[in-house]
C-alpha cells in the first residue's frame, strides 16, 4: 500500500497544499525527468516579471510606508541607481535598499 502526503484516496480530496517558490533554477530542477511525477500535480504556475522603475520606486516607497518610515528616505537618482543594480528583482531591491539605509 502506497501512501501520499497530499491525498486522501478514501474522500478524494487533497489533504495538504503546498506551494514552491523559489529561483528560477526551481523550473530547470522540475523539467527534469526524475520530477516529472511532481510537475505534473502542480495546479498552477506563476511568475513574477522584474519591475520598471517607476515600479521600484512604487514598490520602496510601499514598504517604506508599511514600516513606518519617511517616504522621502530615497531621491529620483537613488530610485534609478536601485532599479539598474537590482534590475528589478524585488529581492535584490530589498537587499540593496536595506543595505544604503543601514549604512546611511
Amino acid at each position: 500500500m502506497s501512501c501520499s502526503l497530499t491525498a486522501d484516496h478514501q474522500s478524494a480530496t487533497a489533504c495538504a497544499s503546498i506551494v514552491l517558490a523559489g529561483h528560477p533554477v526551481l523550473t530547470k530542477i522540475l523539467e527534469l525527468d526524475i520530477n516529472a511525477a511532481v510537475r505534473s500535480r502542480i495546479a498552477m504556475r506563476f511568475r513574477t516579471t522584474p519591475l520598471d522603475e517607476e515600479e521600484v520606486e512604487s514598490f520602496v516607497q510601499y514598504r517604506l510606508k508599511a514600516a513606518g518610515a519617511e517616504l522621502g528616505t530615497f531621491d529620483k537618482e537613488a530610485y534609478t541607481t536601485l532599479h539598474i543594480d537590482s534590475k528589478g528583482n524585488r529581492r535584490a531591491i530589498m537587499n540593496i535598499a536595506g543595505n544604503a539605509m543601514d549604512l546611511a
